[in-house]
């Protein structure tokens, strides 16, 4: 039952998507890495709110958060009434807190690629690193004590996931790494609190509401 945002990175060019995949298409010539640091401010302009939402969403699977903000913060403006709303959950759920200077993006975004090539090790010493150097960060946090669960290293995976969401109560992953960490260690109502957290800020999170079960 393990969520780690960097998974959602599998899915960042969905079909049906055709403006916003030619345009990530684009970017991938780039390289993630180097990509997160020089498009700060590279979002399409003239889009639907709906648009912008899905932009957003595809901005936040490939780890670039600043993007993600413009895109949603449009869509919340373009239709404050209608999609605006499920972008403005979006935005307070998933993204951070804060603002993000670039090199935290490429550290978290190196964290990303070392998972995706099996190198866990690599990945920790990288999440480690961007904590030490930004720690207002919780998007490796995240990650770091997703990590632990795997490894097994449960209650360093709940230290540092407190800290996540205590740097943003609002960081629905956190409380869902948190959930799954206190789930392994056989804290069931520990796991249903965290679970609840991130119900009442995403409703419609599906991993909250597989937790929950029927009790939702």
């Amino acid at each position: 039952m393990a969520f780690r945002d960097w998974r959602e990175r599998k899915r960042w060019l969905r079909p049906g998507g055709r403006i916003v995949a030619t345009f990530f298409c684009a970017l991938l010539a780039f390289g993630l890495e180097r990509a997160a640091a020089q498009l700060a401010d590279v979002v399409l302009e003239g889009l639907t709110a709906a648009q912008y939402l899905d932009l957003g969403k595809q901005y936040k699977a490939a780890g670039w958060p600043e993007q993600a903000r413009d895109a949603l913060t449009r869509s919340i403006k373009a239709d404050p009434e209608g999609v605006g709303k499920k972008a403005a959950i979006y935005l307070r759920a998933y993204i951070p807190r804060y603002r993000v200077p670039d090199v935290a993006v490429q550290m978290n975004v190196r964290g990303y690629n070392q998972l995706a090539r099996g190198d866990q090790a690599g990945a920790v010493r990288t999440f480690q690193d961007c904590i030490a150097q930004f720690p207002d960060f919780e998007w490796p946090y995240g990650n770091l004590g997703s990590v632990y669960v795997e490894q097994g290293r449960t209650r360093e995976a709940k230290d540092i996931l407190q800290k996540a969401v205590t740097i943003n109560p609002s960081y629905v992953n956190g409380w869902l790494h948190l959930a799954t960490a206190r789930l392994k260690d056989g804290d069931m109502n520990g796991a249903i609190e965290a679970a609840r957290m991130a119900q009442q800020i995403d409703p419609d999170n599906p991993l909250a509401k597989l937790i929950l079960g029927p009790q939702t």
